[in-house]
């Protein structure tokens, strides 16, 4: 029987990996053995620091310090929390010291923030604000020690059911929850996902996006077929001449503007290269097959599933947008009335099998009235123009955000309010706010809901 725990057991062994040193553009290749060597010297450290089974832990770390310690942390019987925060966090911040972020808030509390020498240094330089909120939030903060005892240890402190992966939902209609899975399904879903992976792998986000985290980099370093794994996105090598995108089969970039702004800087000539995405595929990517790309797959998922649902290809001769496949029904789907099982979305089964997208089921009840979160976005933006709605169902409001400088839009957003006999908070922000209400390329709901719940 195959083993269900997260271990260095579970790792292809034939794989080599480049990570970053302390010097952030010096890259070296590292072997299984080198694995082993720090994924020890990661777990003689942890213990050195009372850490116990249960808690929690999150990893700063880049290349194989970052492999090493999730690795040995799983041994241990830690729990990783692989969580996204939103620049908002530090744009309130100096408003209200006590302000967490709801993600945060999430999976607290944090046990243990590990730092080395080049996450210090970039903190010190304020380089990266979330490394220095997610260690002001840790009970301990520990700093890596190369030099520190790498001797063997052999103690597994975790089970199947041992909590390996603790995460949070997106909060579109509601305050983000913890999402927890366990060694069993997260080992179980990876291997199912390895299937996909040959050749060399870049991982462009690990620890800190979680569908990243499963769908892609740990199947990756699971894949018997895999030959090397690339640590980092590094987007300078993605411009001009560069000839190293030539050594990479598969990449991941999660969001659509991150795949356009690859297919327009790249070379040229990488038709082996497959890109997978966790959006939208753009139909008009259809002319890079065969020249920048070998395909491109979109990877169709949620917090609570941790994995691809449904899978579409570009390449595929019946692609359409909205038109998508179960792999290999591993996760046993059910549409009841329009509504897929497993999350939030709605789908119809097509008579070739295939399922096609439908929306999202977005509605929430507010003081008895249901709402549809994607209508009113719509409603709003077709009258007002550069806005954003959310709504709040813990408090029972609905908050509107006008990005606008010099335009008197009053008229335009009594129009819209008037749609809906409920009251609607409003506020003017400047057109150069949104990023700071953001989350990757989405609008952060919660953080929102905060600012108008408690900051303003």
């Amino acid at each position: 029987m195959q083993s269900t725990l997260i271990t260095r057991e579970v790792i292809n062994k034939n794989i080599k990996y480049t990570g970053c040193t302390d010097n952030q553009d010096s890259e070296k290749l590292y072997d299984y053995n080198d694995l082993c060597r720090e994924i020890d010297r990661f777990k003689n450290i942890l213990q050195h620091n009372n850490a116990k089974k249960g808690q929690t832990i999150f990893n700063f770390l880049r290349g194989m310090r970052a492999v090493s310690l999730f690795i040995a942390s799983s041994e241990l019987g830690l729990v990783t929390c692989v969580v996204d925060i939103t620049p908002t966090s530090f744009n309130l911040h100096f408003k209200d010291k006590n302000y967490i972020d709801a993600k945060s808030r999430s999976v607290m509390p944090i046990n243990f923030a590990i730092v080395d020498d080049m996450s210090l240094k970039k903190m010190r330089s304020g380089g990266v604000q979330k490394r220095t909120l997610y260690c002001d939030l840790a009970e301990n903060v520990i700093l890596y020690d190369e030099n520190f005892d790498s001797s063997h240890n052999n103690i597994i402190d975790a089970t199947d059911d041992t909590i390996v992966v603790k995460t949070c939902s997106s909060g579109t209609t509601g305050t983000p929850k913890s999402i927890s899975h366990t060694h069993s399904f997260i080992c179980r879903l990876a291997k199912r996902n390895s299937n996909s992976f040959y050749g060399n792998v870049m991982s462009t986000k690990i620890f800190h996006h979680s569908s990243s985290f499963v769908t892609f980099f740990l199947p990756s370093i699971f894949a018997e077929k895999v030959e090397c794994v690339y640590y980092q996105y590094k987007k300078k090598k993605f411009r001009g001449g560069e000839n190293f995108l030539k050594n990479i089969d598969h990449i991941q970039f999660p969001y659509t503007s991150d795949v356009q702004q690859f297919l327009d800087n790249t070379i040229s000539d990488t038709p082996q290269l497959n890109v997978y995405t966790l959006a939208k595929i753009d139909k008009s990517w259809r002319k890079y097959l065969g020249v920048k790309v070998k395909d491109i797959v979109s990877l169709f998922g949620s917090s609570e599933t941790s994995g691809p649902i449904f899978t579409q290809n570009l390449s595929d001769k019946n692609f359409e947008v909205d038109r998508f496949i179960d792999p290999d029904s591993w996760y046993n789907i059910k549409i009841i009335d329009g509504k897929l099982n497993l999350t939030g979305d709605r789908f119809e089964r097509n008579d070739d099998g295939s399922y096609k997208f439908l929306g999202r089921d977005d509605v929430a009840t507010i003081k008895g009235e249901k709402i549809s979160y994607t209508t009113i976005n719509q409603q709003a933006r077709n009258l007002i123009g550069n806005c954003h709605v959310t709504l709040d169902t813990k408090f029972e409001k609905i908050y509107l955000c006008v990005w606008n400088d010099e335009e008197d839009l009053s008229k335009e957003i009594e129009k819209f309010t008037s749609l809906y006999s409920l009251d609607i908070e409003t506020k003017i922000f400047s057109e150069s706010d949104p990023p700071n209400f953001m989350c990757g390329i989405k609008m952060d709901n919660e953080s929102i809901r905060d600012y108008f719940r408690w900051l303003t």
